[in-house]
């Protein structure tokens, strides 16, 4: 195994730091930031932009203006070895005169998977894998997950009073977590496919589920429902005409009519007429939406969470305590018993005066 220094994983770091700088902006692809380094300086940086532009490790060779010869790359994915809408990042690589390349992850695409490895380890290069892997990992969670199971990576996230409710009257029409808290919100929205929601929560708080307090793209708003039509005066439907509303339904309960323009309406496969979560997870993906984040309200929640379809939960706790409202799961009627989720990795932190917990749930069944 390889053994790395204190300066390989500030290089790499840094390369995880340029890699985000493309959150929102390259899917489906990866994001995959790299660092030249000769003589123990940094000579040059790149990171893959947009989707369909040059890849990091090319933006990284240009910048180096001729100097990369002779120089270590450090780049948080397997450099790939074929040609999709741009060149093989691994010819490039070899052509530069680069003598060693230092990684994080081997990319999980059957098109790259050790095929660019080996392409520069017989060309002569050194090639040392698995620095901070893990983190590596979590950088690209969801292009790992769509290329090993092809299923959207799903982000449930909801903020709650220190007594476990997510909606209460005394919050009369303002939001229950901070300003910090509601833009760190946005950053999240920009760099996923979907924003999710049921249709109660859509009509209850007329949400407009965009990205204004930040800069970046909106997504696709996505509106479960059991089929009852929406009023047409809610924001998700004659709010921002430039952003793509998708209205999905049963399709046991499916006899509507379009809403109207840049409102797509999906019938999901059902024989029941409580939603069918997985189906409708396969025909997000096959619509390429990627990633997905759920922002309620409960009966959303809970139906993600009893069928297992969620790969990370991001929980804010506000400073106050209402006494009455709307938990976060009604525990007499779900499926989910309190003590089965645990999480493999977790975090918290504070952002304004929320405190935010990030985990992956771990499910399991007592049998």
């Amino acid at each position: 195994m390889s053994k790395f220094s204190e300066r390989d994983i500030q290089y790499m770091r840094r390369a995880f730091e340029l890699a985000r700088k493309g959150w929102g902006k390259v899917s489906p692809n990866p994001m995959v930031g790299a660092v030249l380094v000769k003589n123990g300086e940094v000579i040059a940086e790149g990171y893959h932009a947009k989707f369909g532009g040059p890849h990091a490790e090319s933006n990284a060779i240009r910048n180096a203006k001729g100097q990369a010869e002779g120089s270590t790359l450090y780049v948080n994915l397997e450099p790939c070895n074929h040609h999709g809408k741009t060149p093989p990042c691994a010819g490039a690589v070899i052509e530069a005169g680069i003598r060693e390349v230092v990684c994080s992850n081997r990319d999980v695409n059957p098109k790259v998977k050790g095929h660019g490895f080996r392409k520069l380890r017989n060309a002569g290069l050194r090639v040392r894998s698995g620095l901070l892997r893990e983190e590596g990992y979590r950088l690209n969670e969801v292009y790992f997950k769509n290329i090993t199971e092809r299923a959207p990576f799903v982000v449930l996230k909801a903020a709650m009073s220190l007594d476990g409710y997510i909606y209460s009257d005394h919050l009369k029409n303002r939001y229950l977590s901070g300003k910090e808290f509601l833009k760190y919100v946005h950053r999240l929205r920009a760099g996923y496919d979907a924003v999710l929601i049921g249709a109660r929560t859509a009509i209850v708080d007329n949400p407009r589920l965009d990205v204004r307090h930040v800069r970046g793209r909106n997504p696709v708003r996505v509106i479960l429902s059991d089929g009852a039509r929406l009023p047409e005066e809610l924001n998700v439907i004659n709010g921002n005409s430039s952003q793509k509303t998708v209205i999905a339904v049963p399709s046991v309960n499916s006899n509507q009519v379009p809403y109207g323009e840049n409102i797509e309406l999906w019938k999901i496969r059902s024989r029941r007429k409580r939603f069918p979560i997985r189906e409708f997870l396969e025909q997000a993906m096959s619509k390429g939406i990627n990633s997905i984040l759920v922002e309620g309200g409960r009966e959303i929640f809970q139906a993600f969470l009893s069928e297992h379809a969620v790969d990370k939960m991001i929980i804010s706790h506000t400073p106050f305590i209402f006494g009455s409202g709307v938990h976060f799961i009604d525990t007499a009627k779900s499926k989910i018993k309190l003590d089965s989720i645990k999480f493999k990795f977790h975090k918290w932190e504070t952002i304004g005066y929320d405190s935010v917990f990030t985990g992956y749930p771990d499910f399991y069944t007592d049998n």
